[in-house]
């Protein structure tokens, strides 16, 4: 049996503008990798031309890939394409109810914020598995302050609080909720719920990195729940 290969032989090879115009394999081989030789389901939101269904069948040899498009349903070897508008939040819940779960979530759809966010809140807490990995790409539109894409206006622009990169922020914060007054807490919490986030959704994400035009969340593992509800030794300072 051959070697997998790695996930820039397997991006370049494949055609896909992630190894090309965004160079994602600067940063997904260190949160992929681990799953190279499982088996489960990957879910990317977006398949276009199919190139990175390529992609990922050269890189995850033993996963089923399941992508997602608002015009299109198909099928094939070790992959599959659902018909869902990312926009529609019941689309969205019966997808993740047919897909059930996934070790990695990749949005790489519409590209607008509040459908990605929407498409996280389900997709995060009920379709990713614990240890698994979302990832957002393309989210350099949230820094657009005009023009239209694929029909939808973009009127966001930099610390505009739509923006996806201001919701994710935000999430880190909550992660360190800990350390937060209970007011500080409970303010930042409605915060994230105005943009649409359940507070089940924000306290299962364990980790955030921010790299070039993509964002990726690791789902916490139930072992982490020890952290939880401790009270903080320096309460007093804050």
């Amino acid at each position: 049996m051959n070697e997998p290969l790695s996930f820039a032989e397997a991006a370049k090879t494949s055609g896909s503008d992630k190894f090309h115009q965004h160079g994602y394999h600067r940063f997904y081989p260190r949160h992929l990798v681990r799953f190279k030789q499982q088996q489960g389901n990957l879910v990317e939101i977006g398949v276009d031309e199919g190139k990175s269904l390529t992609l990922w069948r050269n890189y995850l040899p033993l996963a089923f890939l399941h992508g997602v498009d608002i015009n299109l349903e198909a099928s094939g070897d070790r992959w599959c394409v659902h018909r869902c508008d990312q926009s529609d939040p019941q689309q969205v819940r019966a997808l993740a109810e047919r897909i059930g779960s996934a070790f990695a979530i990749v949005d790489d759809g519409s590209h607008i914020p509040e459908h990605q966010l929407l498409s996280f809140d389900v997709l995060f807490r009920d379709l990713l598995e614990p240890g698994g990995v979302y990832i957002f790409e393309d989210i350099e539109v949230s820094y657009w302050r005009r023009g239209l894409l694929y029909g939808y206006p973009t009127r966001y622009g930099i610390y505009d609080s739509r923006g996806l990169i201001e919701v994710m922020k935000l999430l880190i914060d909550w992660i360190n909720r800990e350390f937060l007054s209970g007011a500080d807490r409970a303010a930042l919490l409605a915060r994230l719920q105005a943009r649409g986030l359940r507070e089940s959704t924000c306290s299962a994400v364990a980790s955030i990195e921010f790299a070039h035009n993509c964002i990726i969340l690791r789902r916490r593992e139930p072992w982490e729940e020890a952290f939880d509800g401790r009270e903080y030794l320096f309460a007093d300072q804050v």
